[in-house]
């Protein structure tokens, strides 16, 4: 859905969940600082919105660019958090909950998407049965190569490998300069992957669930 807006008109969107914002003083405050450190959104147009998820937290904020809070201001926004978002989290459906927050703010950024939008995001349900059934398969199918992999003689590098590729908040530690990686990886560093340059002056809202 979010590629297909970006394609559409530029505008960027970012789902972020993370297990919690401290040592961040709040949310808010995390939410800021990764939507800048990101550059979600395209420079110049801040065309961006951060959809951010903190579990321990419970809490969600969603953080739009300068260049479309009068489509997306913050009294909007807080309307699609307590109408769309919370109530699904609320009842533990946090899928749901992403999907239809997700969906609102896309068409409200591209109305002619609408059609397009509903189709994608809603699976055919006379399928949920036949899909549980085969990831049950999968699922089985994957454990038993998985503990042939695990034994195998390059495993420890793999895992090392697949252990430096995930993005997890305990990675990383707050100081005067803001969040730095300390972990046994590398020295790499990216300047908010594919995003196009963005920035946001923190309006947008939040709520708990």
């Amino acid at each position: 859905i979010i590629d297909r807006l970006e394609s559409f008109n530029g505008s960027e969107i970012a789902i972020v969940t993370v297990s919690e914002t401290s040592p961040s003083l709040s949310a808010k405050a995390f939410a800021t600082q990764l939507f800048n450190d990101w550059g979600i959104g395209k420079q110049g147009e801040n065309n961006g919105v951060l959809f951010l998820i903190s579990v321990q937290d419970r809490r969600v904020e969603i953080e739009s660019g300068s260049g479309i809070q009068k489509i997306l201001p913050s009294s909007k926004v807080q309307q699609i958090i307590d109408t769309k978002i919370l109530p699904k989290f609320k009842e533990k459906d946090f899928e749901l909950g992403t999907i239809e927050g997700t969906k609102i703010m896309v068409l409200m950024l591209a109305p002619s998407l609408s059609k397009e939008v509903d189709s994608i995001s809603q699976p055919a349900k006379n399928l949920g049965e036949t899909v549980k059934l085969t990831l049950i398969w999968i699922g089985l199918g994957s454990l038993v190569a998985y503990l042939f992999w695990f034994n195998s003689k390059d495993s420890k590098d793999r895992r090392k490998a697949n252990r430096c590729r995930k993005y997890t908040h305990s990675e990383w530690s707050y100081n005067d300069s803001g969040y730095t990686r300390s972990n046994d990886c590398g020295g790499g560093s990216s300047d908010g992957g594919s995003f196009g340059g963005g920035s946001s002056d923190g309006d947008g809202a939040g709520g708990d669930w």
